[in-house]
């Protein structure tokens, strides 16, 4: 698949139009995304950039599966990338690894072992030691097709070198094991639009991938609480495309594998901090979105107030933890439906 030509623009994206009678209705939502960025505070102690890529794995006892990744990265058609893996297993990962910067292949590898401070802090780490323009994190136990990075590159390149400042990033399709697109597509082969958009206005669902800026996504580290082991990637996210866009494109590059070892699965009250950090940042901070997806806005609702009695957080405090008015209404209609949902959970612990 190559980039449509015109404007890739959403919609919303592309400001009123001219028709009878006066002009269209202006999005209410803050459209304009500088292209600056921002300087993050010890930026000067980064890595020179010496690649286009940083690919970058996050390894917690993944010495059955991380082969996967090596394998999939010296088939790659593009190899203008360094491997940064961060490693906080017990298991035989880190002598793997070893074994594998003593083999010869066309590209750097770096380990680095961390305590372990769940994925979030991983890639904070990481970003503070990556030397590569684009940033893509491929998982421990994943693979990506041959022409991946060179594909990624195609998509950034194809943006204009005085637009890539806007743009945070490319995102992409995953398959499953057996082939078939995980989720949904992007409502267009190749639109540039955030993904606020995307799950609000267009309600796109399922794993997707992504390449990012990592001078981007520098400005917007993950929040590292001592208590919170995971924190959902999507906070991030949602507060990237808030500043910059990103381009989506459906063409799929990663083989995504459903594994019962996954972070998204298992007991609801296991990591309840960083999951109501993340709902309450999607509630304060997308609030004016609620008009196009409000039983979603609800949902955030139930949810942060159910991870909220996980974490000992009453009413009063499940309030406090939030700036906005509209968001504060939420849980204060959701929350009965949330102590119904956390009661489920010790029931079922």
């Amino acid at each position: 698949m190559r980039p449509h030509e015109g404007d890739h623009r959403s919609p919303l994206l592309r400001g009123p139009k001219k028709r009878e009678g006066g002009w269209a209705r202006v999005n209410p939502f803050p459209t304009k995304i500088s292209p600056d960025f921002t300087v993050h505070e010890g930026a000067s102690a980064f890595p020179v950039m010496s690649y286009f890529f940083t690919v970058f794995t996050s390894a917690f006892n993944r010495a059955d599966t991380i082969g996967r990744v090596y394998a999939s990265l010296k088939n790659q058609t593009y190899q203008d990338f360094e491997w940064l893996v961060v490693d906080a297993g017990s298991d035989d990962t880190g002598r793997l690894i070893e074994q594998w910067q003593g083999e010869e292949h066309a590209f750097p590898i770096r380990c680095f072992r961390q305590e372990n401070k769940g994925k979030h802090g991983a890639i904070n780490f990481g970003l503070s030691k990556a030397a590569g323009k684009l940033f893509v994190m491929l998982d421990d136990d994943d693979e990506c097709v041959p022409e991946t990075l060179e594909r990624f590159k195609h998509h950034w390149d194809s943006i204009p070198p005085e637009e890539q400042g806007m743009f945070a990033g490319i995102g992409v399709l995953a398959e499953d094991e057996d082939g078939y697109v995980v989720g949904d597509r992007y409502p267009r082969d190749v639109m540039d639009s955030t993904f606020q958009e995307l799950a609000y206005v267009y309600r796109v669902r399922g794993e997707k991938w992504w390449a990012f800026s990592t001078a981007a996504l520098r400005e917007f580290p993950f929040p590292e609480e001592p208590e919170a082991r995971i924190v959902p990637e999507g906070m991030i996210y949602h507060r990237l495309t808030r500043r910059y866009r990103f381009r989506f494109v459906n063409e799929i590059l990663r083989r995504y594998r459903r594994d019962d070892r996954q972070l998204t699965k298992g007991n609801p009250g296991s990591h309840p901090l960083g999951n109501r950090i993340h709902l309450a940042a999607l509630l304060d901070e997308d609030i004016q979105w609620a008009p196009y997806h409000p039983e979603l806005f609800l949902r955030y609702a139930v949810h942060y107030s159910r991870f909220s009695f996980h974490t000992r957080s009453g009413l009063v405090r499940q309030l406090r933890g939030l700036r906005r008015g509209w968001a504060k209404m939420l849980v204060l209609i959701a929350w009965p439906v949330g102590l119904l949902a956390y009661c489920v959970d010790r029931m079922r612990a």
